[in-house]
Parts: C-alpha cells; structure tokens; sequence
C-alpha cells in the first residue's frame, strides 16, 4: 500500500499513467529483492504466493466493483458493440495469436490446441490505464462505457475460451458437440448464476434501511458466494462472467435502492 501511495503520488506529479509505473516498480523490486533486506524478503514470500489465491481473494472484488459503478443506461446503448469486440474479438485474437506462434515464429512442437490456450491467455486486454487517461482528456462516456464494458466482458469470455481449449488439450471433450455444450455451460451458466444471486441480494437491499455496514455487507457476500458457487461447487461455471453480470444486474436494479 506504501508502494501504491508513492506510485499514485509520482503519477500525479509527473502524469505518467499510474498501473504502468506500477508494473515498473513491482518489476524492479522482484529483480533487485535480494539487496533490500526485510523489504526484499517480503517480496520474495509476495512472489511465492499461491496463484490461486490471489485469484480468490482480488479479483472477484476487483471485477464486481468495475461492473458495479458501469452506468447501465449508457452500457445498454453499447451492449452490442460490447459483445462483438468481447466474444468474436476475443476468438479472432486468440486465432491470431495461435497462427502467429505456429506458423510465424515456427513453435512446431505446440499443438493447435495449445497454441489456442495460449493466444486467450493473451487476448484478454485491460485498458485501465486507457480508461483513465480517456477520462482526464475529457473523452465522452458513451466511449469510456464501451472501452470499460469489453475489458469487463472478454476478461469472463476469455476465460471461458480458455477453460474450453484447455479441456481439448487434456484430451477431456473429443467430439464438437461436447465441445459446444461445455461452452454452452460455462458461458450461459455464469451470467445466469449472477442473475439468480443478484435477485437475492437485490431483496436484502431492498429491506435494509439506513444501516451502511448491512448494504456493505450484503454486497461483499454477495460477489464472493457467487464466485464461489461457479468456481468451487458441482455447479463448475464462468465465475469471473457471473461476477461481470452480478455486478451489472445490482447496478440496473440495486443501486437506487442504497441509501446514498
């Protein structure tokens, strides 16, 4: 957090976007670790840390407040634009990237479906730094929306690509019609599981009167038992796409039921 406040400081000072300098700064601190004695030794056990966990514990929150604080008048106008840049965007992006690695740099001994695993893992875009630099231009909101709803979006559909290849490269769905239920699952099932624990939350919200803590709670349990039921349960869903579509469901439907 230390970090973070001089970063965000610098950044202000000097108007060198915020998440880049960020990256710089942790890159650095990995590499010279070993001469920075306590500070050192806490980011040696930082980059030893469960992968998993971080996955836990961030990026449910992180993703729920982005859908959250959408404005969803303005994201509906968009949606279609949204979704082409997110799901066929996404795909084309993962299918250049696997071409790119099979054909061009001539890595033979990935197989297609490796190569595809691959090109989601680095077709996903996340255009905070983007975003923010749109809003201290004064870019309209309509275009920051659209920009901010495909970042939300392809973050959930190229999971689901991922998920869906990495399964055909463990040999686990053989036939196209496996193939195609597996997607239908994984990329229905989520936004449909937001949208049951969005209506539930959505209730509580309702009932609650003037009592902060109690909204605040019920919208932290909210985002993290969704995660948990699509990732961790028999259901075996999209959670970052169930965490996007609760997000975006509390914030048509919740948000004027907060008290301000």
């Amino acid at each position: 957090m230390l970090v973070g406040a001089i970063c965000r400081a610098v950044s202000k000072r000097t108007k060198f976007p915020y998440t880049p300098l960020l990256l710089m700064v942790g890159m650095a601190l990995g590499h010279f670790r070993h001469y920075l004695s306590a500070v050192g030794d806490g980011a040696d056990i930082m980059s030893k840390m469960n992968p998993h966990m971080i996955l836990f514990v961030f990026i449910p929150i992180l993703i729920f407040e982005s859908g959250f604080n959408c404005d969803w008048y303005v994201f509906k106008k968009e949606i279609v634009n949204i979704l082409l840049l997110a799901a066929p965007g996404v795909l084309w992006g993962a299918l250049l990237i696997a071409f790119c690695f099979k054909s061009i740099l001539g890595y033979e001994e990935l197989s297609w479906n490796e190569a595809l695993t691959l090109g989601c893992v680095l077709s996903a875009t996340d255009p905070v730094a983007v975003v923010a630099l749109l809003k201290e231009l004064g870019a309209s909101v309509r275009f920051n929306t659209l920009i901010e709803g495909e970042s939300l979006l392809n973050d959930g559909t190229a999971m689901v690509f991922f998920m869906m290849f990495l399964e055909m490269v463990k040999g686990n769905t053989s036939t196209a019609g496996a193939v195609i239920m597996n997607f239908i699952r994984i990329g229905l099932g989520g936004p449909l599981l937001g949208v049951c624990v969005g209506l539930v939350a959505a209730y509580y919200l309702k009932k609650v009167v003037r009592d902060d803590v109690m909204t605040a709670n019920i919208t932290f349990l909210a985002c993290y038992f969704c995660f948990w039921l699509a990732e961790y349960t028999f259901l075996k869903v999209s959670g970052i796409l169930s965490i996007v579509v609760l997000g975006l469901f509390l914030s048509a439907m919740a948000r004027t039921r907060i008290h301000p």
